[in-house]
């Protein structure tokens, strides 16, 4: 009898574990697989060390972007808040257009905080679209995709700023890895790690949950919709503020069309 119910307990974590992220963890290992045999650079250190920077950036952003599925909706704007970032700071740390940079070299954390401020800024706009003016998420997130690729193009000139920060290249460079782990790979689990923590320990984790599963109940239930709806989305732009900052450093460059990278 006992044996009987043990199998059935293994059956059903079985099927639990196929038909959720078990499936997409093992694709991953397929690819994983199917990567190192066919190519002789994947497996190599330069190989994992390129791939760790490079998926790091969208990684970030497809943080933000689970947490406003989760509460109902979805988050188009990300790459143009990215592109916008990454310009934002090359742009007040440049010499491209004067002789005198806006700020110093050193100082470009300033304008990366401008950046962040930016694309939260952009989230409580978006949120208070959605909840406040009834429009739908796709809508008012490439609304504000179409005035932040405006805003880019006229802060750049339409133009790449290459002649940025080098203290700003720098900070993100092979130099500062820790342990041989590039730092915006570091970045990227330390905001995993503040991402689960906020969705699974902390009350407006389950209100993100709670709306996305059904806002009229979670209404009922004392749940602000707005707070609940402009906070999820502020994140999501915070975050793609962060991955346009790291791409800004990574490519070396703040261009209008960084935009396409994350997206």
């Amino acid at each position: 009898m006992s044996e009987n119910k043990s199998q059935t307990g293994f059956a059903v974590k079985a099927k639990r574990f196929f038909s959720g992220i078990g499936v997409i963890l093992l694709i991953l290992i397929a690819l994983f697989v199917l990567f190192s045999v066919t190519s002789d650079s994947f497996m190599t250190s330069t190989g994992i060390y390129n791939l760790a920077r490079a998926t790091a950036i969208n990684g970030i952003c497809a943080l933000g972007m689970t947490c406003a599925i989760i509460v109902g909706g979805i988050d188009l704007s990300i790459g143009s808040v990215a592109g916008l970032s990454s310009v934002i700071v090359a742009y007040m740390t440049s010499t491209q257009f004067w002789d005198t940079p806006i700020l110093a070299s050193e100082m470009w954390w300033i304008a990366a905080l401008i950046a962040i401020a930016m694309g939260a800024a952009n989230g409580l706009l978006i949120g208070w679209l959605v909840n406040d003016g009834n429009l739908p998420p796709f809508i008012a997130s490439v609304g504000m995709q179409i005035i932040l690729r405006s805003a880019t193009q006229l802060l750049c000139r339409a133009s790449n700023l290459s002649k940025i920060s080098q203290a700003y290249r720098d900070f993100f460079s092979k130099d500062s890895d820790i342990f041989g782990i590039p730092l915006m790979a570091i970045v990227w689990v330390v905001i995993i790690i503040i991402t689960y923590i906020i969705l699974r320990h902390t009350r407006f984790g389950r209100n993100i949950y709670a709306v996305g599963s059904n806002a009229e109940t979670a209404r009922l239930n004392g749940i602000s919709l707005r707070r609940t709806r402009c906070g999820t989305w502020m994140y999501s732009g915070i975050l793609a503020a962060i991955a346009g900052i790291l791409l800004g450093a990574r490519i070396g460059s703040g261009s209008p069309t960084d935009r396409k990278s994350v997206v």
